[in-house]
């Protein structure tokens, strides 16, 4: 694919794939300690795609990307559905180390990055959880709603915990709902609706 056109290149420089503004671009390569300061404040960066080449700022690759994995778990490019490869998404999401934050306006971005790569990470795992336990016949999975571990489990098992061992949470595997004191007594008379996602 010729990388001009997958960047959008024209006179007024490259563009993002998706939004459509200016952008510079930084390449992907391989981070090292000295990579990715906040030197440049008022640029927006751009980072094109190892396997595509599409060039898209870091926003609207991170909306894409938690997208796609909503979706239906794949990441594939959003101009060309090619693969994503989790090194482009490392690298685009999470661009900095923390070392290199010096400054508190660095300090709040590092933490947006931060944030950004975990909800991204958390959903890669309950797609992945939710995928295996297709597979396995008799096993379901859910996410426990306080800590937001995925939990693979016996649909016929009765009870188990959150397999977050600082979550104290205790599931029925009928209703899939937490157990309190109530919902205990409920399932097991066995009353409680069975709930099926």
């Amino acid at each position: 694919m010729d990388i001009k056109k997958a960047g959008h290149s024209n006179k007024k420089g490259p563009k993002c794939c998706m939004c459509r503004r200016r952008v510079e671009e930084k390449y992907n390569k391989k981070k090292t300690d000295g990579d990715s300061t906040f030197e440049d404040k008022d640029i927006m960066h751009g980072w094109r795609l190892t396997l595509c080449g599409c060039l898209f700022c870091r926003q609207c690759f991170v909306n894409f990307v938690y997208a796609k994995l909503k979706a239906n778990g794949i990441v594939e490019c959003y101009r060309c559905d090619t693969v994503v490869l989790a090194s482009d998404c490392e690298n685009i999401i999470k661009p900095i180390f923390k070392k290199n934050v010096k400054s508190p306006e660095d300090r709040s971005k590092f933490e947006m990055y931060e944030k950004d790569w975990k909800s991204i990470t958390n959903l890669s795992v309950i797609k992945y959880c939710s995928d295996m336990a297709q597979f396995q016949n008799g096993m379901e999975s859910l996410v426990c709603p306080d800590c937001i571990t995925p939990v693979i489990y016996k649909a016929n098992k009765g009870y188990f915990y959150c397999r977050n061992r600082n979550c104290p949470n205790q599931f029925c595997s009928r209703c899939r709902r937490v157990l309190s004191k109530l919902t205990l007594q409920q399932c097991k008379k066995k009353s409680c609706k069975q709930t099926t996602f």
